[in-house]
């Protein structure tokens, strides 16, 4: 059902100065573009009046459907006196109108950076907690700008930057280099959100050959082996499961360890009291830790090895 059509505008007239804030996509624009062919536009595009022009807060994909049909004059809807309180209102109905994380984010860095609103202010106008916003924008803060990039340009999942990267800098406290390496070497190659983050595993768990191959793009090998190796891992028994945790977890901590330690300045005698036992205690069974594991991974390669020869295991 359409909406009153409270005014129109000429599409020339409209400012498209927020466009960059919301993310794209092109299979649900497609949709759009089907729906607006045969049925015209049924929702108004929402903004703020600025003298003669109307200023898009919302509706992007709709103008861009215009464009395309060339329809020359939309629908409009005017939210707000100015463009501070237009994006007030469009955050409280976000929900409705289901903005992204980063859509949020930016928005809410708008009314902060350029509308001079702090953080508690921004709250209470949205009825949301400070750690609500606080969160985005801390959020926003530490993708790295190329990420932000790819993520509005389309050529990386959103939905990856914003569960597997982000989880993987904040446990093995990866690098803003690393992070960019590794968007740079999977980024408009088409992935599906789910082989980006088997591709994440395999480049920041995997070692230095899987990280070379990825960068090298050799992607269908990676994602494949990391396939098959989730498949296997639902027929482990319990004994190897655990085994596999342990390992994951000491490379998790190691790397935390290599990127915290370095770094640590700490003048509490009880802290370095502490620190010095358990370190202590770690050095004397490092070198009997290291021979395990040099002999249980040439073992597990031996083993991987006749298995692939005789057809048995995974390539």
């Amino acid at each position: 059902m359409q909406k009153e059509i409270l005014a129109t505008a000429e599409i020339n007239n409209i400012d498209m100065r927020y466009s960059s804030f919301r993310l794209p996509d092109k299979k649900r624009t497609d949709i759009l573009l089907s729906s607006i062919a045969e049925n015209g536009i049924l929702e108004n595009l929402q903004g703020v009046m600025d003298g003669d022009v109307f200023i898009l807060l919302d509706g992007f994909k709709r103008i861009q459907c215009a464009r395309k049909l060339n329809i020359k004059s939309l629908p409009i809807e005017s939210i707000a006196e100015d463009c501070a309180v237009g994006i007030i209102a469009l955050l409280k109905n976000s929900n409705a109108k289901s903005l992204h994380i980063f859509e949020q984010a930016k928005l809410i860095e708008e009314l902060k950076n350029v509308h001079m609103m702090n953080v508690p202010e921004i709250a209470k106008r949205l009825e949301r907690s400070s750690s609500w916003v606080s969160i985005r924008l801390v959020f926003l803060k530490e993708t790295t700008p190329y990420v932000k990039d790819q993520v509005f340009q389309d050529k990386f999942p959103a939905r990856s930057a914003v569960y597997t990267l982000r989880q993987l800098t904040r446990v093995g406290h990866l690098s803003p280099k690393d992070v960019d390496s590794f968007v740079k070497a999977v980024s408009g190659k088409g992935l599906s959100a789910r082989d980006v983050d088997f591709l994440a595993s395999a480049y920041f768990k995997g070692g230095d050959a899987v990280k070379k191959q990825i960068e090298n793009g050799e992607l269908s090998f990676a994602i494949n082996k990391m396939k098959s190796i989730e498949i296997s891992h639902v027929n482990l028994g319990n004994n190897e499961n655990k085994i596999l945790n342990d390992l994951e977890i000491i490379q998790k901590y190691i790397a935390r360890l290599n990127y915290k330690l370095p770094n640590i300045k700490s003048e509490s005698g009880q802290f370095i009291s502490m620190a010095n036992l358990l370190t202590e205690g770690i050095l004397s069974k490092i070198n009997t830790f290291i021979k395990v594991l040099t002999a249980f991974d040439q073992e597990t390669k031996s083993d991987r090895d006749r298995n692939k020869a005789s057809g048995t295991g995974p390539a």
